[in-house]
Parts: C-alpha cells; structure tokens; sequence
C-alpha cells in the first residue's frame, strides 16, 4: 500500500486492524525512504491477542525513551 495514500492507510490500521509487516521494508531500513508499506492481519484470536499487547508494550517503552530523552535534551546532557 502506498503511503501516500493516508486515507487508505488509516482505513487499513484503524477500522480494519492491519498492522504494519514485518517484511515492511521500513521495519528493515531505517535510514531510507520507502513509499510503500506491506500490511497483514493476524486471523488467530490467540495470536492477535498476544501481539496487541506486545505491540501496547513496545508502545509503552518507546514513549519512555522518548521521555527520558527529551529529559536529557532539557537538562543539557
């Protein structure tokens, strides 16, 4: 799916629960541009359940660093 097309985009993540593959070369490539994503549903109620929270959890982390960056960022370190 292009990336330009946000609507799209958001449509797929929000109403129908894609989430962004792992094959997605933007999980691979963080240096380079691509304009397209690869999406994928989960059809396993277990699986998709654990992979919610994982993904919750890794949401959790992330908004940690980034605090604890800005944080530095802001006492001069």
């Amino acid at each position: 799916m292009f990336k330009a097309n946000v609507a799209a985009v958001e449509f797929y993540q929000k109403k129908l629960k894609y989430t962004i593959d792992d094959s997605s070369p933007d999980m691979h490539y963080a240096d380079k541009e691509y304009s397209y994503l690869i999406l994928s549903k989960c059809i396993d109620p277990v699986v998709a359940k654990a992979l919610k929270q994982q993904q919750a959890q890794e949401a959790a982390e992330s908004a940690a660093n980034a605090a604890t960056l800005l944080g530095a960022v802001a006492l001069g370190k």
